[in-house]
């Protein structure tokens, strides 16, 4: 049996996502955001994080969700290298395992813009949970900031 990988899940609108463990350093209540002008509109602002300073990412806009956000969101505090990114999502779920036979690339019906996204798909008894491409955001990020 291969070795199961974690994953922490999370909510926006009715979707379900996830994104591995080892990017996230901490979950974190809504906190004050200071717009950055100019940015692009997945860039919800900076927060201030005990001391050091985040870019906060909407990923309802960032995966093109339509749906209403709600009041009492939640964000993801995930570190790279020296930086840290807080994801802005609906909810936080559990931190699940899952065994690498569980996980499957996404159709390609689902678009360019979101492939880059959602590069895989995990697959449980009840439900399909997206899983988030960190890197990515990261490199979009880098460029645009």
């Amino acid at each position: 049996m291969s070795k199961a990988l974690q994953y922490t899940t999370f909510s926006i609108g009715h979707d379900q996502y996830a994104i591995e463990v080892g990017h996230v350093q901490e979950i974190t209540r809504s906190f004050n955001v200071t717009p950055v002008r100019l940015s692009p509109p997945y860039i919800k602002g900076l927060v201030n994080l005990r001391g050091q300073l985040s870019v906060a990412v909407d990923v309802r806009t960032l995966v093109q969700d339509k749906s209403e956000a709600t009041p009492d969101w939640m964000s993801i505090v995930c570190r790279r290298e020296e930086s840290l990114v807080s994801l802005v999502v609906d909810r936080i779920g559990d931190v699940i395992e899952v065994q690498p036979e569980q996980i499957v690339p996404p159709p390609e019906s689902i678009g360019k813009s979101k492939s880059a996204l959602v590069t895989e798909v995990i697959k449980t008894e009840d439900r399909l949970i997206s899983v988030l491409n960190f890197n990515h955001v990261w490199r979009e990020l880098c460029q645009k900031l």
